[in-house]
């Protein structure tokens, strides 16, 4: 794997440190001018090392990220990149999350074991936990030719609890050691968070419309940058949406993959069921949660800036 950013820094360092004398760090002008000269020379022989050092970096290996909120449409967009050629896609990922840890028995997930074992690990060994295993995948993935995708499970960070999760998002964490190409879908906040209420999944607290609003804005400018999909644009037109998703994760594109994805079975399938991809029809909204979409101050900002309608209704 390649040497960390701060390491390749400090090699350069030590390189001027080594090659520089004491007077490359003293060109005050009182030194005469023969040895301000070879101060000069010395500091430019320097520099040309530590050019070369850097040169010489491997680059980063290339990982591709997934990230959405629950009840988006994740995983039928998710199941779409698993069936593009030579993908391996881990769903719900989430190194730091609160979530899942409450089942004793885990003989195979060294995380979960540390967290819960007799002395739990830090929050520094959970991350080089994870890092070790997923240099090993990555490496896998890369020696048989394999395009590694995580699936972010943002669900535990961003709509989970009193606040918004302190840990790093999964892009945040992987950047230092990889080269990332990322995506981000989302689907009408109205749908999503009516869907969350129908699964008992709305887990933020107050448990409100407007702080879900105001969470999903949070998480898109942590996102800010990354590529941006609509579920209901890619549910429309699945040939255009699945190719603008392969291009923000530089994947090969397979035309037929709305064929192949009946066969893809992956966690957090919560959604309605069947294998065509359409449009469901807005569920019923009772009339205390009616209210609460209509009070929603974060409501208008969010629905604005992805492009959605306020009103109730759904569009024709």
């Amino acid at each position: 794997m390649t040497a960390a950013p701060d390491k390749l820094l400090h090699a350069a360092l030590q390189a001027l440190e080594q090659a520089a004398p004491a007077r490359v760090r003293d060109m005050s002008g009182l030194a005469p001018h023969g040895d301000r000269a070879e101060a000069r020379k010395a500091l430019q022989e320097s520099l040309k090392a530590a050019a070369r050092l850097l040169a010489d970096r491997p680059a980063k290996p290339v990982l591709r990220t997934l990230h959405h909120l629950a009840c988006t449409g994740g995983t039928v967009i998710s199941k779409a990149v698993a069936t593009q050629p030579n993908v391996a896609l881990l769903s719900e990922v989430d190194p730091f999350s609160p979530l899942g840890h409450a089942h004793p028995f885990r003989p195979t997930d060294m995380i979960g074991l540390a967290k819960i074992g007799s002395r739990a690990v830090s929050s520094d060994t959970q991350a080089r936990l994870f890092k070790a295993s997923l240099d090993v995948l990555v490496q896998e993935n890369a020696d048989r030719g394999s395009y590694l995708v995580l699936r972010d499970h943002s669900h535990g960070k961003y709509t989970y609890g009193e606040d918004i999760g302190s840990y790093p998002g999964l892009r945040d964490f992987l950047s230092d050691a990889y080269d990332l190409r990322s995506a981000v879908t989302v689907r009408d906040p109205i749908d999503s968070y009516l869907s969350l209420r129908r699964n008992g999944w709305v887990h933020c607290q107050p448990a409100t419309f407007d702080e879900y609003c105001r969470r999903m804005l949070v998480f898109l400018d942590d996102h800010a940058g990354v590529p941006l999909i609509r579920y209901e644009d890619f549910i429309t037109d699945p040939q255009k949406g699945g190719s603008a998703l392969c291009r923000a994760l530089a994947l090969p594109f397979n035309p037929d993959f709305p064929h192949l994805m009946p066969a893809v079975s992956l966690s957090g399938d919560s959604g309605r069921k069947g294998n065509r991809l359409a449009l469901r029809p807005r569920y019923e909204i009772p009339e205390d949660q009616a209210r609460d979409i209509r009070d929603s101050p974060n409501h208008a900002v969010l629905a604005e800036r992805l492009g959605y309608s306020t009103a109730l209704a759904p569009p024709a």
